[in-house]
């Protein structure tokens, strides 16, 4: 459904920044600080996208709810 679209894109970068974080972790070059620095980022970003997922599902849940007291089905 077109509804969830937006959901199953947070969704992919929400798995792109965990590989992010997996390859960050395993990367020589970088001290243990600029590690720590770089995921902490990186979950940051993760966390600010839940929220937006949250939130698009909260508007949905109220969408169809107030379309079903107008007898309307989603």
């Amino acid at each position: 459904l077109e509804t969830f679209a937006p959901i199953k894109g947070i969704a992919e970068a929400i798995r792109n920044q965990t590989a992010i974080i997996h390859i960050t972790y395993k990367r020589p070059d970088l001290n243990e600080t600029e590690k720590r620095q770089l995921i902490d980022a990186t979950y940051y970003q993760m966390l600010g996208l839940s929220q937006q997922g949250l939130e698009l599902i909260r508007q949905f849940e109220e969408d169809n709810k107030q379309l079903k007291s107008e007898g309307i089905e989603k």
